[in-house]
């Protein structure tokens, strides 16, 4: 088993694991950047979860750590999914997701994607007591690229904590644009066009790139370079909310024979007989 962290568990640290599950993991993180890893079994693979290019769940190291924290790397959207699971449990409003659909995507920026968020998911104070952060802090604090816990992050020009330098600092092979970035967040389509990016038009070195971050499953095999490319989201196992419950349990499976890779999107599900089936939703191979 080889553990990847993403960007929920991008405080649990490799001394945590050993921790609680001494020996059971192999860990793959990246040397020298906190909240992330990749895994390149053979040159050909590359495995990572795929927020370091999302702007809102990137880790975040500038001023020292979040409000001159030392260690801390709470991005902004650690404050989303607080905010979304109140506001979920208080009141059946529109989706955040359905609501940015709406907007004028070409008007869109970070604080305007924020000021969306504000209004549907309420300004309360939040407390996080997490990762040093003992303060509670207001949706102004941490809402907007002029707030004082992520001053300038949309700024790829902002030399300590801006964009630019996050994704340097995150070992991150190519910086999107700001706006790319943040509907990557949001929708999974851009999401995903990450991906084909770093696979197709970097010198990453792999032909498959393999991901997940958007819950939604996806395949995309492409023709680059004089050669067959694929990029795989892996969807996720149990969220339903994004790409619909019938695209749960979905998972990537590559198979090596003599140089060979076959490289599937795959699907687990339980018959009417109790008995467990997978179901292969698109395949590709490549010599």
């Amino acid at each position: 088993l080889v553990y990847v962290p993403g960007n929920h568990d991008m405080q649990i640290t490799a001394e945590d694991f050993n921790a609680i599950l001494p020996d059971l993991f192999t860990q793959a993180r990246t040397e020298g950047v906190d909240g992330m890893g990749e895994y390149s079994p053979v040159p050909q693979i590359f495995i990572e979860h795929g927020h370091r290019y999302d702007i809102l769940n990137a880790p975040y190291i500038g001023k020292n750590g979040v409000d001159s924290i030392s260690g801390s790397i709470l991005p902004p959207g650690f404050f989303i999914s607080k905010l979304q699971c109140a506001n979920s449990m208080q009141s059946n409003s529109q989706n955040p997701l359905e609501a940015a659909k709406s907007q004028d995507l070409s008007e869109l920026n970070y604080n305007i994607y924020w000021e969306v968020l504000s209004q549907l998911l309420g300004k309360d104070d939040v407390a996080t007591m997490t990762d040093g952060m003992t303060e509670t802090y207001t949706f102004a604090d941490y809402a907007y690229s002029t707030s004082k816990l992520y001053a300038g992050i949309d700024n790829p020009e902002e030399q300590n904590d801006g964009w630019t330098v996050r994704c340097q600092r995150n070992k991150a092979e190519f910086v999107p644009p700001v706006i790319a970035s943040l509907l990557s967040g949001v929708f999974y389509d851009y999401c995903d066009s990450m991906g084909l990016n770093l696979l197709n038009n970097t010198d990453l070195g792999a032909r498959i790139v393999v991901w997940g971050h958007s819950h939604a499953p996806k395949f995309f095999v492409s023709e680059e370079r004089g050669e067959k490319r694929v990029h795989v989201n892996t969807g996720c196992w149990v969220d339903g909310r994004i790409a619909g419950s019938e695209n749960t349990a979905t998972f990537c499976k590559i198979t090596v024979i003599e140089n060979v890779y076959t490289v599937s999107l795959c699907r687990f599900s339980i018959d009417a007989n109790g008995e467990g089936q997978v179901e292969e939703i698109s395949s590709v191979t490549l010599e």
